[in-house]
């Protein structure tokens, strides 16, 4: 019942708008920025404001969060006390949303449990429109600013609108065109983030599982037994692999349900743009890079070649 609740309470809250004022900024220039980001409605009205009550020249620089729309008064009243958003959080890529809880609840004070819970409630999903099993996937990995004991929800709400700032209309074209959901493309992408070390490999690793996605077999990706061992392992063991969970793509062919965690931009335009090989293997050498195979026989010798490594 209080997740109900709650629910419903950011649901019906207004949107929010995140905008920085740099130092020396002018009036005019703030002003639009606010009308932009649906701050305020009539920016001229804000600038004459302002220079009226002499505000114009108090406003202080920072990062600045607002209800969208909100008052003229409210606005400069923030901006004039200084309640800026100071706290900075990185937020790196291939984070799940247990590890993006921790790190928010550890520089901001953020309550992690409710955020997770939030994580995973349906009606918030359907607020951003996202058909998926949670969030998973949809929380962009970036930098943010927030304040001290910053509510779950606020943080929820920027990071899936820094997502879906990402995500633009050429991204939506090109998922159409292959058919994808964006749930799908989400979930290759996290395969493909903890797969991938080595940055230039990442469009490689992407054209193998999409090569064996076409051909009908399993992913076989180590990343999902991972997500759902109760416990982290460095390293796996065959009865791992028999683990009855629709996640384990060492016994389901296709993509499982949902992401297994939140990739970055890079991973995501591999999703939807891999490069093309006639790759089906790789292997890890030990080192952050792979050996990539196009037959069994190759990707067996690969593995004897560096000690038996496990691999695709």
């Amino acid at each position: 019942m209080g997740i109900l609740f709650l629910s419903f309470l950011i649901i019906s809250s207004p949107n929010y708008a995140y905008v920085e004022i740099e130092k020396g900024e002018g009036c005019e220039s703030i002003a639009e920025k606010l009308h932009e980001d649906g701050v305020v409605r009539h920016p001229l009205l804000f600038t004459v404001w302002a220079r009226i009550t002499g505000n114009d020249r108090r406003i202080k620089a920072g990062r600045y969060e607002f209800n969208a729309p909100s008052g003229i008064r409210e606005v400069l009243r923030k901006m004039v006390r200084g309640e800026v958003l100071d706290i900075r959080v990185v937020i790196p890529e291939g984070k799940n949303i247990f590890e993006v809880a921790q790190i928010f609840q550890s520089h901001a004070g953020m309550d992690g449990g409710e955020f997770i819970e939030l994580a995973r409630d349906s009606s918030l999903m359907n607020k951003f429109d996202i058909h998926a099993p949670t969030l998973e996937g949809f929380l962009f990995p970036d930098t943010y600013f927030a304040f001290d004991s910053i509510p779950p929800g606020r943080v929820i709400e920027m990071m899936v609108k820094r997502f879906f700032e990402m995500f633009d209309s050429t991204m939506r074209k090109r998922m159409d065109s292959l058919g994808f959901t964006l749930n799908e493309v989400v979930t290759l992408a996290s395969l493909i983030q903890l797969e991938a070390k080595v940055r230039e490999e990442i469009p490689i690793i992407s054209s193998v599982y999409h090569n064996r996605l076409e051909k009908g077999r399993r992913l076989e990706s180590c990343p999902t037994i991972l997500y759902i061992l109760p416990e982290r392992k460095s390293k796996l063991f065959y009865e791992d692999l028999t683990i009855d969970s629709p996640y384990n793509t060492y016994m389901h062919p296709g993509l499982p349900p949902g992401a297994i965690c939140n990739p970055g931009k890079d991973a995501i335009l591999a999703t939807l743009y891999p490069v093309k090989t006639d790759y089906l293997y790789f292997v890890a050498k030990g080192d952050g890079t792979h050996i990539f195979s196009k037959t069994y026989k190759e990707h067996t010798a690969a593995k004897k070649g560096i000690g038996g490594r496990e691999g695709r």
